[in-house]
């Protein structure tokens, strides 16, 4: 049986609904169709960039207060967001060739930041680990409980 906290976060995830499609716009108008399912080789690559993400100083000193001062801090760092644009790049790398295209042509250099709002970036990236952490989270409440390890292990003792 799972504990009380694991049970209402798995409750919670049961909630989402991760789109299996999103639409984002770069920042000159072009829209583009992103599949929120990506290979497990650009997933590793994505969750690189958030273990990342999750490492940075700032990130760990947001933790400390409220959520919209977390939030504040973490959108208003430059190089958290350029972290989140790598994770972009790594789960759509044909969009992001595009977009950077459509932003050097405008702009002359450019990056990811310069070619999609925030909220864009986000909205590529966001439902995937959604959906991820659901499927995981079904699991997780799927698995019987199992024998501690001190405990002696019977027929009995792992049957459900």
């Amino acid at each position: 049986m799972l504990d009380a906290d694991l049970t209402g976060l798995v409750d919670l995830f049961d909630t989402l609904d991760p789109p299996a499609k999103v639409e984002v716009v770069d920042a000159y108008g072009n829209e583009y169709t992103l599949r929120t399912t990506v290979s497990a080789r650009r997933q590793i690559r994505v969750f690189r960039q958030i273990q990342s993400i999750l490492g940075m100083e700032i990130v760990a000193e947001a933790r400390t207060g409220d959520f919209m001062d977390v939030l504040g801090k973490v959108l208003a760092s430059e190089d958290v967001m350029l972290k989140v644009a790598e994770a972009f790049a790594q789960a759509y790398p044909k969009t992001a060739k595009a977009a950077l295209a459509a932003a050097e042509e405008e702009e002359g250099e450019a990056d990811l930041l310069d070619a999609f709002a925030i909220e864009e970036l986000l909205t590529g990236v966001l439902p995937f680990f959604a959906r991820m952490i659901k499927r995981g989270m079904s699991l997780v409440q799927s698995v019987p409980d199992l024998p501690s390890m001190g405990e002696e292990t019977t027929m009995e003792t792992v049957a459900p």
